[in-house]
């Protein structure tokens, strides 16, 4: 029971906050705010699971990594300015000897996919009229959207919130950064496991 009012807590936190993003964004662009879409790639720095008190303890999860796209809105040309966003995660997650495991070879692959909302503060340090540099920290809320797993792996969990920092630079148009973001809630269905994830792109700023 308690499971299931906090999926529904979850769903209906998720739909709040692509609601709040979506009406942000549009306020946002409407006043003449810098609109950023953006393409990259990210990987995910901790272990995903601690099988070290599991039967299938020789498990390796490896390879964490994948893609991602989505966009920015940047509040102001200013100093300080607000930046939410929306950004669209797919990860692969190569599985390894599971030869002794009595796992099926053909799960030697996991994928998952999330939404990812992240609320950044940002600080411009103007270089020349040309390129800025910016300083950026805030929090990050990520919705699990849908996972291919190995059996009896376990998965992500439905909502989890990290804090990430980076730093970003414009030139001319376009718009270069790199984030690193801390767990600060369990991301684990079945273990105990906080996931750190560093994500770099480039986008384009309108």
């Amino acid at each position: 029971m308690i499971a299931s009012l906090t999926s529904r807590m979850s769903s209906a936190f998720a739909k709040t906050s692509l609601a709040f993003a979506a009406g942000l964004t549009f306020s946002l662009t409407a006043a003449q705010a810098q609109f950023i879409p953006s393409v990259g790639a990210h990987g995910y720095l901790t272990e995903r699971v601690d099988f070290s008190q599991q039967p299938n303890a020789d498990v390796q999860l490896e390879g964490r990594s994948g893609y991602h796209f989505g966009f920015d809105v940047r509040t102001s040309k200013k100093m300080l300015y607000l930046q939410p966003g929306l950004h669209y995660y797919r990860t692969k997650t190569e599985v390894s000897n599971l030869r002794d495991t009595g796992i099926p070879s053909g799960f030697s692959e996991q994928h998952h996919t999330s939404l990812k909302i992240p609320a950044m503060g940002g600080l411009r340090l103007g270089i020349n009229k040309l390129a800025a540099l910016h300083l950026q920290a805030g929090p990050v809320a990520t919705v699990r959207l849908k996972e291919k797993l190995t059996d009896d792996l376990g998965g992500m969990r439905d909502l989890t919130f990290g804090v990430a920092t980076g730093a970003a630079v414009d030139l001319l148009s376009f718009n270069v950064y790199a984030r690193y973001e801390f767990g600060l809630t369990q991301a684990f269905e079945a273990q105990a496991g906080k996931a750190d994830v560093f994500s770099v792109g480039v986008g384009f700023v309108f």
